[in-house]
């Protein structure tokens, strides 16, 4: 993974991070920012939080989640919700067919020392294969994804607060 200062179009000050499990490969991270503490939810089965310190990364939470997000990864950046977070974690599995992978979405509600509170049902956006949350934003009234389709399409999608909350359950 990797953390850099956009300074217009260019990079700066970058900072790589190897692989907590020295893996070949590393993404799906949810980085979220809490009193000026910059943390990423690396897991989510179980949960392991860990916490961006003087350019090293710390564990910071190690707590068990519901069995049903056994292999859910990071998709969206974790947004401040209530007293604590909400954020997009997805799942994909392999799929027979036009589709060689199917994704399924979940939204997570994480309390104020991250732990989870809440996870709502699984979703796509459009139809069965490649979808990809990599955003969330939050207004007064509205929740706006960002999303790819296919690694073809990119979309923003907008949904009312009141079916959002329904659909973190």
């Amino acid at each position: 993974m990797m953390m850099a200062r956009l300074e217009g179009s260019l990079l700066r000050d970058a900072v790589f991070f190897p692989s907590p499990e020295l893996a070949p490969k590393e993404k799906n991270w949810a980085p979220v920012v809490q009193c000026d503490d910059l943390f990423f939810v690396y897991t989510h089965h179980p949960l392991r939080v860990l916490r961006y310190d003087q350019g090293r990364l710390v564990p910071h939470l190690h707590a068990e989640t519901p069995a049903r997000l056994v292999s859910f990864s990071g998709s969206s950046a974790l947004m401040p919700y209530a007293d604590g977070f909400v954020g997009v974690a997805h799942h994909c599995y392999p799929a027979p067919g036009p589709f060689w992978r199917i994704y399924q979405h979940c939204l997570v509600d994480y309390g104020p020392d991250f732990r989870i509170r809440r996870v709502g049902p699984s979703f796509r956006f459009e139809n069965d294969g490649v979808e990809f949350c990599a955003g969330l934003a939050l207004t007064a009234t509205d929740a706006i994804f960002s999303y790819g389709v296919n690694d073809k399409k990119a979309v923003l999608f907008r949904l009312p607060l009141a079916s959002f909350e329904t659909l973190l359950g």
